[in-house]
């Protein structure tokens, strides 16, 4: 019935194998599959296989993996093995030890020669050396230089194990290995290997990989960290953790995938890898590096040297690849694929060998493993990132306002005059980026350089004079002199405002606000805008409605205009709106009034005394101004029915206001003074705000209610709030505790005249 030639190994045997047994399905029978079985012997090779099996499984310890751990965990004298979770996993390496020094190879060496456990001698569990951190660092880094730089006469050496003794061997005797590795990743535009990661790998493979390890697993339980205490003395080895998971991350990019093993001796799996969690999956995260070998038989001797073993049995992928450290090794005999920490391990099966756990993962490297370019790097790609952003911020504000008005009347050559407006925020963002990476870990040079892309956005955020005639410059450079023209024509239309005074400037925005005009006050607005765009020299806006002869009145649609376009105006630095006398004035522009405190990024001092703002528009500013980063001074004044609350029970707009103080990141004076009576509840809402505030230096606040509750919050809060210069909270009919009125004073007394309260 076979067919002759179609051995294993035959010109396409594969073929005639399928054809055949595709034929037996055809035309054959169960009978015929079975006769086929017996006379070939291979029934007969199945029964004895299946005896063998029932002969070991008889005598073995246990019958399945469950069954054997459970046997472990009775005959005692094992630990726990500590594995993480995905909490774990996600957290990186840098969530562990922290950042490394950027000065690598000093940092590796004061962590070996110049920390807690560096003379400290610890011994191997598996060649038996007895060494110290200060002698295995020259080993690697220096053998040449011979044990006496570590105050030995010699080398620390194996105990017995006479075949696999380690050479001392100088880095650059790994050059030609270095150089095969570094071209495979050049193939994969991957960054090449670098000295200090070479030494870091040798450093590894010998004795080291216990401390380094043991400071990993530290964070895994109490047990593992009293370990980690008594051989490394609380010392991290940080930057030499990092240079090392850097290695082994190149390393695994170059690795073919293959199936390798990792002995386990005297540690019991965790509950974890045997009970489903509620994602249904079994395993656990590997703090340390983890050492593997394709050799079978050395894992198997490694977890037999123990009363409890374990393998697992690990299958790399596509991606999840660990390192080939055999070129490197101080044991190359061992063939050790190393994986980086936190590397996750999914248990796919298990089963008993010999008295022996078989468990077999699928691995899941870990994704925030980075090089140490990369962690190097973090700083700058953070700035790169933030002047990515303000690229796009700043494409954002050529397309809207001033800017938007502007070139829209620039037709075809609208394009090029928005490259040359861009040119020196972009030449600014390219001296950055030509920055080397290890020079934004100068804390100095990283503040120059956000500080320095932060100026280029704000210096475009409104057409001037100066800004167009630079932008017609690099047109006429780059050959675009019709472009150049048209900017030439807006500059000098802009340099005729610049010579208007600030009365002049004001009196036209006066009279812009009374023209005739739409309901929909946007068109004002606008013209509004564009009127103090052009004219930078002005920078403070100042109304002060109602309260002399000749005062300036203008009504509630007029005031929504005003406010409408200060959120659009980037040249304003200080805006009074005073002493209006239209009934609710305040709350009938709050919602334009509130817009532009949230959207306005420019506007510094906002001064809006007895407005009749009342608590339904207090609470929309109050809200606004959670938002507002750049707002230094608010001055609330008079507007008395802000904050009242009947019978003393705590209103809406207390609670908002409370929620503003404590919120906001950027105001520095805030003056609240005759803005409603504030019940004692309401009042120590304010001061536990106040209390966690940490940029206010003067707050101003009548306190008509206040008593025992108010005064035990506001004494909580200048005994936290160190920024706070001066507090006023006086009134005829504030009655504070003896108790809290001494607190605030031992505080304004302690603080010699830094602080004042009234």
């Amino acid at each position: 019935v076979g067919a002759k030639g179609a051995g294993p190994g035959s010109v396409g045997s594969s073929k005639v194998q399928l054809a055949f047994v595709r034929k037996l399905g055809q035309a054959g029978s169960r009978q015929a599959v079975l006769r086929l079985l017996s006379s070939s012997g291979a029934l007969q090779a199945m029964v004895d296989e299946v005896w063998r099996g029932a002969q070991d499984l008889s005598s073995a310890r246990a019958a399945t993996a469950a069954q054997l751990n459970d046997k472990f965990m009775q005959e005692g004298g094992a630990f726990n093995l500590g594995y993480g979770d995905l909490s774990t996993f996600f957290s990186g390496l840098q969530g562990l030890v922290g950042t490394p020094d950027v000065n690598l190879t000093p940092a590796m060496m004061r962590e070996h020669c110049a920390s807690a456990d560096s003379l400290e001698e610890f011994s191997t569990t598996n060649y038996g050396i007895t060494t110290t951190s200060r002698a295995e660092w020259y080993f690697v880094q220096n053998p040449q230089g011979g044990p006496g730089q570590a105050d030995l006469d010699a080398w620390p050496k194996e105990d017995g194990h006479e075949e696999y003794c380690r050479q001392a061997k100088p880095l650059e005797e790994f050059a030609g290995e270095v150089e095969r590795v570094n071209k495979l990743l050049e193939e994969l535009r991957e960054p090449s290997l670098m000295p200090e990661e070479v030494g870091g790998l040798r450093l590894y493979t010998g004795p080291m990989f216990q401390k380094y390890n043991a400071t990993l697993r530290g964070f895994a339980n109490p047990f593992m960290k009293g370990r980690w205490e008594t051989l490394c003395k609380g010392n991290l080895y940080t930057t030499t953790l990092h240079v090392i998971n850097s290695g082994i991350v190149k390393g695994g990019k170059v690795m073919k995938a293959q199936t390798v093993y990792r002995g386990i001796a005297g540690g019991l799996l965790p509950p974890e890898f045997w009970t489903p969690s509620k994602h249904n999956i079994c395993g656990g995260v590997e703090f340390a590096f983890m050492s593997t070998t394709t050799n079978r038989q050395v894992s198997m001797q490694y977890a037999s040297s123990g009363s409890v073993s374990t393998i697992f049995e690990i299958n790399m992928g596509m991606v999840d690849r660990g390192a080939d450290l055999s070129w490197v090794s101080q044991y190359p005999h061992e063939e050790e694929i190393c994986f980086a920490p936190l590397t996750g391990l999914e248990v796919t099966s298990t089963r008993v060998e010999n008295s022996v756990l078989v468990v077999a993962v699928r691995l899941n490297i870990n994704l925030s493993a980075l090089t140490i370019e990369q962690v190097l790097a973090k700083r700058k790609k953070v700035v790169l990132d933030m002047c990515q952003n303000l690229d796009l911020e700043v494409d954002q504000m050529l397309k809207s306002g001033s800017w938007g008005d502007l070139l829209a009347k620039m037709g075809p050559s609208r394009s090029v005059i928005c490259k040359a407006l861009k040119q020196p925020a972009a030449n600014a963002f390219k001296a950055i980026d030509d920055r080397p990476a290890p020079a934004f870990n100068d804390d100095a040079l990283l503040v120059d350089s956000i500080q320095s892309a932060l100026a280029e956005k704000d210096a475009i955020q409104a057409p001037t004079m100066k800004i167009l005639m630079a932008a017609s410059k690099t047109l006429d450079s780059d050959d675009q002199p019709e472009a150049a023209k048209l900017l030439r024509t807006q500059a000098e239309a802009m340099a005729e405002f610049s010579k208007w005074t600030k009365e002049e400037v004001f009196e036209r925005v006066v009279d812009l606000l009374k023209s005739p005009s739409d309901p929909d006050t946007r068109a004002v607005s606008k013209e509004v805008v564009a009127l103090l765009h052009r004219c930078p020299q002005v920078t403070e806006v100042r109304f002060d409605w109602g309260h002399h002869e000749g005062a300036i009145e203008i009504d509630v649609q007029q005031g929504k205009a005003l406010f409408t376009a200060m959120a659009a105006c980037t040249t304003i630095k200080t805006l009074q709106v005073a002493g209006q006398r239209t009934e609710n004035f305040g709350d009938r522009v709050a919602d334009e009034l509130a817009a532009m405190v949230e959207k306005n990024t420019t506007l510094a001092e906002l001064d809006i005394p007895d407005i009749r703002l009342g608590a339904v528009g207090g609470i929309k500013l109050a809200n606004a101004l959670e938002k507002n980063t750049t707002l230094c001074n608010l001055n609330l004044y008079c507007n008395t029915q802000l904050l009242s609350s009947q019978d003393g029970v705590v209103g809406h707009t207390v609670v908002a206001w409370a929620s503003a103080i404590e919120k906001n990141t950027g105001l520095q004076k805030l003056n609240m003074w005759a803005t409603g009576c504030v019940s004692d509840e309401g009042g120590a809402l304010i001061g536990k705000a106040l209390g966690r505030n940490t940029m206010l230096e003067t707050f101003h606040i009548n306190g008509d209610r206040y008593t025992e509750l108010s005064g035990e919050a506001f004494a909580d809060a200048i005994e936290a709030n160190v920024t706070l210069k001066e507090l006023n909270l006086g009134h005829n009919e504030c009655a504070l505790t003896p108790e809290s009125q001494k607190r605030i004073d031992r505080v304004v007394h302690s603080r010699g005249g830094s602080l004042r309260s009234a």
